[in-house]
């Protein structure tokens, strides 16, 4: 059910899914295969600059 939760959240903050979560992905691979220190930057409602930046990547791959 969460996954359901996150994906919607997403949407209703007009984030491309699948970019969204190709980032992510990333981000744990590139920190070791833990989730980034950073949890806060990647909250649909906030992200950072550098979090639209990797989604905005993989949005254009």
């Amino acid at each position: 059910m969460r996954c359901f939760t996150i994906i919607r959240t997403l949407e209703q903050n007009d984030i491309p899914v699948k970019p969204y979560l190709l980032a992510w992905c990333d981000a744990i691979a590139r920190h070791g295969g833990q989730p980034p220190d950073d949890l806060e930057s990647w909250l649909p409602w906030q992200l950072a600059d550098y979090v639209k930046q990797r989604i905005d990547h993989f949005w254009r791959a």
